[in-house]
């Protein structure tokens, strides 16, 4: 036993595994360069994860702006009026309104810090900012009267007025201005930039404004806006980022060169503990696949498991070849059944007692009748060709035997009545092809008797595991010896059939079931015969 795991491939591959381990655990212990570089490489995508957070923000509620301002300028009555030759109180209420709109609507912006309208043939400047003092009030508006004319248009972008930052945008409609602008600090503040770090600068420029930095000492990472003349730039103290590495003693290099050198001899074990052995198995899957079912591995001192699956498959193509020839034996004997039952499908005096029933009702001119065995024959025929071997539900099976039963009756009349209780839902239950048919069709050539009437009941009842479907009828009866010798599978002849209709019945029952089907034969001479045929309830194969 101990010799086994010893030489399984479980103990070999633990082995091999806490070698390997060691040696990338020795070599990684004093990789410290490599993970300085994880850790700022990490903090260079978290960082630049949160800029394009803080300009996607920035530039939604840009957008949002230049939407108003487009929409606005367009739309707005009040707007045209400050943007036409009106003058008087025309022009000064239109003015009003227009600056309650754009203070109304300046509360719903974020980073935007006031909005301008400036009209220069008439000189007249109408501004509303949320928190600028006085000072940086007139110099803007000095600003914007002295240089509005010469912004760029269509873009947000940097301005510095009196050493503060501003980021503005300008519309022209018209011979009129319609602007917004921001203070860069109050927005930066409200943003919160690189939080997990407490040594960092946060810069907000133009896109082609050159950040300086001392890359020695701090990590550069910037984000820009997508349409817009802007960028936020973030500047990281390597000596926070590296805080976080533990300080460890150094060891010589003598452990990475040993664990170097050990490379070829572990690459030695696994070809002759792993890849050999499959590659062993592979060689014969590719013979069994050309068809070489003969091939044997030979086992030379493999692993425990290996010889395991050696003589497994050595096994396995012994019986794949018996298996081949048992399942071609069945296949021959499922041929011959399907042959005994297309045979029965069709059967000659059946048919040639029908035409002579057309051809007598013919000569006494009772079309009725007629008509109706013309459906019926119609409806029989239609049934055998359709359903082939395939799986037919319940309800076309009851269908059809109705049918058969009808025909029957114009040939033996006042011979039989015929009953049927069917489970609700039972319907679309699936049954192979003239299953129930063959027995209610061995009453019509067994069980009747002229001058006398019997009873024939179909059932079909539904249980938690399985159906039952049972023919019924209060004929003459069976003897038991009879009946043991079908229930063993016996095949009788009599002047009236081969009784090989039950036999086929069984075996079609095998094939697609095996042993999870069953016909059950209950008879007793003069008193009748009851016939159960059991089949598992499979939901997903049975119901349509």
């Amino acid at each position: 036993m101990k010799r086994k795991v010893l030489n399984s491939i479980s103990a070999k591959i633990i082995l091999l595994f806490i070698t390997t381990n060691f040696v990338i655990s020795a070599i990684a212990a004093y990789s410290s360069n490599n993970s300085m570089q994880i850790l700022e490489r990490n903090a260079i995508e978290e960082s630049k994860y949160s800029l394009d957070l803080a300009i996607n923000q920035i530039d939604n509620d840009l957008s949002n702006v230049k939407k108003f301002i487009y929409t606005y300028t367009s739309s707005n009555a009040d707007f045209v009026t400050m943007n036409s030759n009106y003058s008087g109180d025309r022009y000064y209420i239109s003015s009003g309104v227009v600056k309650n709109a754009i203070k109304i609507q300046l509360s719903s912006y974020l980073y935007v810090t006031g909005m301008f309208v400036y009209v220069p043939k008439r000189q007249d400047l109408l501004t509303v900012a949320k928190d600028n003092t006085l000072e940086e009030f007139v110099s803007l508006n000095q600003y914007i009267i002295q240089r509005a004319v010469g912004e760029k248009e269509k873009i947000w972008h940097i301005i510095t007025v009196d050493n503060q930052d501003y980021i503005m945008w300008i519309k022209k409609y018209d011979e009129a201005y319609f602007g917004a602008f921001g203070k860069v600090d109050t927005m930066l503040s409200s943003l919160n930039l690189l939080k997990n770090y407490t040594n960092k600068i946060i810069k907000f420029a133009g896109k082609n404004e050159i950040i300086e930095e001392d890359s020695k000492n701090y990590i550069k990472v910037s984000s820009a806006a997508s349409q817009d003349d802007y960028q936020l730039t973030g500047l990281i103290s390597k000596k926070e980022i590296y805080r976080s590495i533990p300080v460890t003693s150094k060891i010589t290099m003598g452990f990475a060169i040993a664990s170097l050198l050990s490379i070829p001899f572990l690459v030695i074990c696994l070809k002759t503990w792993l890849i050999t052995p499959l590659a062993k198995i592979k060689a014969a899957m590719e013979e069994i696949k050309k068809g070489n079912m003969d091939y044997k591995i030979v086992s030379q001192k493999d692993s425990y498991e290996f010889s395991r699956i050696n003589e497994t498959f050595n096994n396995m193509t012994s019986e794949i070849t018996a298996l081949k020839i048992e399942n071609y034996e069945k296949k021959l004997e499922k041929q011959q059944a399907d042959f005994q039952i297309l045979q029965l499908k069709i059967n000659p005096h059946f048919l040639l007692n029908s035409f002579n029933i057309l051809y007598s009702m013919a000569q006494i001119k009772d079309y009725k009748t007629i008509q109706n065995l013309s459906t019926y024959l119609s409806n029989y025929f239609r049934y055998i060709f359709y359903s082939g071997g395939e799986m037919v539900e319940l309800s076309k099976e009851i269908n059809f035997i109705k049918d058969y039963l009808a025909i029957s009756a114009m040939r033996f009349p006042d011979t039989f009545h015929e009953n049927y209780e069917i489970d609700e839902g039972l319907e679309e239950f699936k049954i192979l092809p003239l299953l129930i048919q063959n027995f209610v069709e061995n009453i019509i050539k067994y069980a009747i008797e002229l001058g006398e009437c019997i009873e024939i009941l179909v059932k079909a009842k539904k249980y938690e595991e399985r159906i039952e479907l049972s023919v019924i009828d209060t004929g003459k009866g069976m003897e038991q010896v009879l009946v043991d010798k079908i229930m063993a599978g016996e095949a009788y002849v009599n002047q009236k059939g081969s009784g090989t209709g039950i036999i086929n019945c069984r075996k079609r029952l095998y094939y697609l079931y095996g042993d999870r089907a069953e016909i059950i034969i209950k008879s007793k001479l003069n008193a009748g015969t009851e016939i159960v045929i059991r089949i598992p309830k499979e939901t997903e194969e049975n119901y349509g």
